[in-house]
């Protein structure tokens, strides 16, 4: 009976053992690993598909204001009236040469003659590129005329042409043929104009206010 109550406590201690063994053995289980997400990639620059490229801003609504903080009143400049567009100098088919001026309108042309030169007054006209304010130098061709230039005068258009023989010229203004504006022909006859020691062979084409290396005359117009 002794030996009977000393084992029963013993299976009570080593169950309590393998108890304690089994909770230990529980809690020394590793835990599961924590998977950490990497990190976002940077967003890529976009690279346009050409070699060069740029963004076309629009300009801004609402204009910079000058420094004063005002903003200008001032009108662009809108020419109005008569224009002349162009002034040239042709030879005649005919015999003969002619100095022309195109207009954009009609005009009231007035005649002034004077000794070696005749100028042709242009009511109301004006020029608006100064390339044709240019010296027209016909000095080389069969022509009375010398040279011919579009001056400024006041509210008109002077059109000054110096001559080397005592001529006539006869003048109109005509609508051009495709009916954009008018054009006001000088028509002068033909004849030998040339010096002697020139030649007598007349130059092809046309002279215009475009020609390279032409002199400017020293000749001032009549007043």
């Amino acid at each position: 009976m002794r030996r009977y109550s000393f084992f029963a406590p013993s299976l009570l201690s080593v169950a309590a053992i393998c108890f304690a063994t089994f909770a230990h053995a529980e809690d020394a289980k590793p835990s599961e690993p924590v998977v950490t997400p990497p990190p976002a990639e940077a967003k890529k620059a976009t690279i346009p598909a050409a070699g060069y490229g740029y963004s076309d801003r629009k300009p801004k609504s609402n204009p910079p204001k000058p420094a004063n903080g005002k903003a200008s009143t001032k009108k662009a400049h809108v020419p109005t009236g008569v224009i002349a567009t162009l002034p040239g100098f042709a030879l005649r088919d005919g015999g003969g040469t002619r100095l022309f001026v195109e207009l954009t309108k009609s005009v009231q042309v007035e005649e002034k003659k004077g000794a070696n030169q005749i100028t042709y007054v242009l009511k109301g006209a004006h020029v608006i590129h100064h390339n044709n304010t240019r010296t027209l130098e016909t000095v080389h061709f069969n022509t009375p005329v010398t040279r011919a230039k579009l001056v400024p005068k006041g509210k008109d258009l002077w059109l000054v042409v110096n001559l080397r023989a005592d001529v006539t010229p006869t003048w109109k203004v005509e609508p051009e043929a495709d009916g954009d504006g008018v054009r006001l022909n000088i028509d002068f006859s033909d004849g030998a104009y040339l010096p002697k020691y020139a030649s007598t062979v007349a130059l092809p084409g046309s002279a215009n206010s475009g020609d390279a290396g032409a002199p400017h005359p020293t000749e001032s117009p009549e007043e």
